[in-house]
């Protein structure tokens, strides 16, 4: 692992296989889930609501991560 400069940045940490001199970048991610029980969203129907409790919040990975082929790695703290 490295700390990168400001500590803020695209990849938490990476892998190389020594036999190829192949690299995989990762960025570390909490795994989280929502706690509210619905997603209210108002539209010309009215007013729906769309169960999401417990449902994993996905973190999209950002230009610069999509560049570099970084892997998003999800971490449950709870185990």
């Amino acid at each position: 692992m490295f700390a990168p400069i400001g500590g803020i940045g695209p990849i938490d940490f990476v892998t190389l296989d020594l036999n190829t001199g192949v690299y995989q970048p990762y960025d570390v991610k909490s795994f989280n889930v929502r706690k509210r029980k619905f997603r209210v969203t108002n539209d010309k129907l009215g007013t729906l609501k769309s169960p999401i409790l417990n449902t994993k919040i996905y973190r999209p990975v950002t230009k610069l991560q999509k560049k570099l082929k970084v892997k998003l790695l999800y971490v449950d703290a709870r185990d």
